[in-house]
């Protein structure tokens, strides 16, 4: 399948300055994606001067869309967007070159604390969760407005939370409300800068076939990651009130995990109170995401798949494998891929913990679980 790129270049506030040479452009594009993110870095290689490119077109900050024109997409589909970080400019003997690292539009995401602009979201609120969102968004928007809502890209129904949310960017402070909302919610900004903030799609989004358009497959049902026992311990500060000066322990397991698998044990330490009702409903939560084995895989498709289609957040199918097969479950989620022109690979998950980056932010969750109370 013939596929053409087309790279086009805007300022900050949206205006179009031009695009590449696609005959001076010698790369591929090829990035990753994640859950919880979005897109990352790509890299750029454009055969020009190193000393007389156009630097009106090549600019710091300038944003950089990258379309892909297939069979499937006459008219072009978006498959990244970022910001120019870094030009690197070089001669290598008789070359010359210049590179543009791009990075996807969460990096924006990080540059800026949430409470830092002129209009705040409120150190401690309770509200419905997608209003949170959006409280926090508008903020955002005040200094980059490249990220988009349209109706229905902040959907999760029934949650309602109090937060804490001054001294984190933004990206983390969407992650802490994913990660309290309700199992199975989600985020990620997508190549065209919508941001998504769902629950997983009750049903698969795309449907592959292994021998057609599935080359590789790696599936692993992993026990390492489980959690079926928490203890959670209140260490009152020193200069704490009265009320919230007393030692405070609760816990919380899974029976049925304990007698299959063994008791797996989480430590929780932190200086902030918390309601009793607060803490066992988010420490019930962990173990109720954790205490089973985790479903994970990797597949690798060919272009026989309009593969440019995937988003992270979507859920997938596979079809021909033995009827019954456990291993292997539908509506795994898109976790992360990794976008070449001639394939994509895909890091699928069913257990709503995103892997091993999860077990991480579950051992640092002291600081982690503090946010609410």
């Amino acid at each position: 399948m013939q596929k053409n790129y087309l790279y086009k270049i805007y300022n900050l506030s949206g205006t179009y300055i031009g695009t590449l040479e696609t005959t001076k452009v010698v790369s591929k594009p090829s990035f990753s994606a994640s859950i919880m993110e979005g897109c990352g870095e790509m890299a750029i290689e454009y055969k020009d001067r190193f000393d007389e490119y156009d630097q009106d077109l090549l600019f710091p900050f300038a944003v950089v869309e990258t379309w892909a024109y297939t069979d499937n997409h006459i008219n072009g589909i978006l498959v990244h967007k970022g910001v120019v970080s870094r030009i690197e400019a070089s001669i290598r003997g008789y070359e010359e070159g210049i590179v543009l690292r791009v990075m996807g539009l969460p990096y924006l995401m990080t540059l800026l604390l949430v409470g830092g602009g002129s209009a705040t979201l409120a150190p401690t609120t309770s509200l419905p969760v997608n209003d949170l969102v959006d409280s926090l968004m508008d903020t955002f928007d005040l200094t980059y407005g490249l990220i988009t809502r349209p109706s229905g890209s902040v959907s999760v129904s029934g949650s309602v939370l109090q937060v804490r949310l001054e001294d984190k960017n933004y990206i983390q402070a969407l992650e802490a409300l994913a990660q309290k909302a309700k199992e199975g919610v989600w985020f990620a900004v997508m190549p065209d800068g919508e941001l998504r903030f769902q629950e997983k799609p009750s049903t698969p989004t795309h449907t592959f076939t292994i021998g057609k358009d599935v080359q590789v497959v790696d599936v692993a049902l992993d026990t390492e990651e489980i959690v079926n026992s928490v203890v959670y311990r209140y260490v009152p500060k020193f200069d704490a009130v009265p009320a919230h000066s007393s030692y405070v322990t609760r816990t919380y397991e899974d029976s049925a995990s304990v007698a299959q698998y063994g008791r797996r044990q989480l430590a929780i330490r932190t200086n902030y109170y918390r309601a009793n009702s607060a803490i066992d409903q988010e420490i019930e939560a962990i173990v109720n995401t954790q205490k089973d084995p985790v479903t994970s895989g990797s597949l690798s498709l060919n272009s026989n798949y309009d593969f440019e289609s995937i988003r992270v957040g979507d859920t997938v199918k596979v079809r021909n494998y033995k009827d019954g097969a456990v291993i292997f479950v539908d509506n795994m989620q898109v976790f992360g891929y990794t976008y070449t022109p001639e394939g994509m690979s895909l890091e699928l998950g069913r257990n709503q913990n995103f892997g091993k980056t999860f077990r991480k932010k579950l051992q640092k969750l002291n600081t982690w679980i503090a946010e609410t109370y």
